[in-house]
């Protein structure tokens, strides 16, 4: 399953329930990372139709460093 897919299906079984997502990789951090930064990403993007792609992942860092393994610069 892409990963895309993979948020949006968890994000509306969600949808329904208060109950919180737990995702883990083996790390416990590069791949959750990137899940949890999708997930938030698409939130945003749903309900203010624009999202800052940057500052979303840099808040995510701010909270746990080895959350995203690597961000590039142009």
């Amino acid at each position: 399953m892409q990963l895309m897919e993979m948020v949006q299906s968890c994000s509306t079984e969600d949808a329904s329930s208060l109950a919180p997502v737990i995702v883990h990789c083996v790390d416990g951090a590069s791949q959750s990372g990137l899940f949890c930064a999708c997930w938030n990403i698409c939130e945003k993007m749903a309900v203010d139709r624009q999202v800052d792609i940057f500052h979303t992942v840099k808040a995510l860092k701010l909270k746990r460093y080895h959350f995203v393994n690597t961000v590039v610069r142009s």
